[in-house]
C-alpha cells in the first residue's frame, strides 16, 4: 500500500487515477482518489457487453498514454516493487476506470515496480500477476514495460471480442497454449528466414 501510495504522489498524468490524501485510522492506511463516476471496465462490459471500434480506439490510445507516462516519465510498470522506474504488469480490466467525460484512468499500482536507470527489465524468478494478461516472459519470472503492453492488447482483445487469446482453467493450460503458439512463430520465422537464404 505504502509503494502504491508514493507511486501515485508523483503521477501527474490525465489518464493516471489523482491521489488526493492518504490516512491512518484504526491501524488502517486509507487512501482518498479521484472519483471515477463510469466505474472500472469490467463493470461496464458487464452491463453493456462489446463497446464500438471508435471508443475502443479512443480508449486504447489513452491507456498507452498513461503507460507511455509511466514506462518513460516515471519508469514504473503497473506491476511490483524497488525503485527509480515504473512498470505496471496488472495492467487489466479491473484496473482501468472512467472519470468524467469518460476519461480512461489506469489505477491500483500495488503491484507496480520501479526500474533502475539501467535496468530494462525486472527477474522476480516467480509468476505474479493475473493469469489471462500474462506475457510469455512473465512465465520465467521476468517483467518490463514489455510485459504492460502485452497485457494492454490483451485487455483491448477482450473490449471489442469479449474473449482473450489464452484463457485456459488453470496455470498449466495456458503456458501450454502459449508456448503452441511460441513453436508455431518460431517455425514460421524459421521458414521465411530459409526461404530468403534460398533466394538470394
Amino acid at each position: 500500500m505504502r509503494v502504491q501510495t508514493r507511486i501515485l504522489q508523483r503521477c501527474e498524468s490525465p489518464n493516471i487515477a489523482k491521489l488526493y490524501d492518504v490516512f491512518e485510522k484504526d491501524a488502517t492506511l486509507n487512501i482518498v482518489m479521484e472519483y471515477a463516476p463510469f466505474g472500472d471496465l469490467w463493470s461496464l462490459l458487464s452491463r453493456q457487453g462489446v463497446i464500438s471500434e471508435r471508443s475502443a480506439s479512443a480508449l486504447a490510445n489513452e491507456l498507452l498514454t498513461a503507460l507511455n507516462y509511466l514506462h518513460t516519465v516515471q519508469r514504473v510498470v503497473h506491476w511490483y516493487y524497488p525503485p527509480s522506474h515504473l512498470f505496471c504488469s496488472d495492467v487489466k480490466l479491473e484496473n482501468v476506470v472512467l472519470g468524467k467525460d469518460h476519461v480512461t484512468k489506469l489505477i491500483d499500482f500495488g503491484s507496480a515496480v520501479e526500474l533502475h536507470e539501467a535496468e530494462q527489465f525486472l527477474n522476480v524468478g516467480e509468476i505474479r500477476g493475473t493469469l489471462m494478461y500474462l506475457a510469455p516472459e512473465c512465465w520465467n519470472g521476468i517483467y518490463s514495460p514489455a510485459s504492460d503492453i502485452w497485457a494492454a492488447g490483451i485487455l483491448l482483445c477482450f473490449i471489442l471480442f469479449m474473449t482473450v487469446p489464452f484463457n485456459c482453467a488453470t496455470r498449466e493450460a495456458q503456458r501450454a497454449k502459449m508456448r503452441a503458439v511460441e513453436e508455431m512463430h518460431d517455425k514460421f520465422f524459421l521458414n521465411r528466414v530459409y526461404y530468403y537464404i534460398l533466394i538470394i
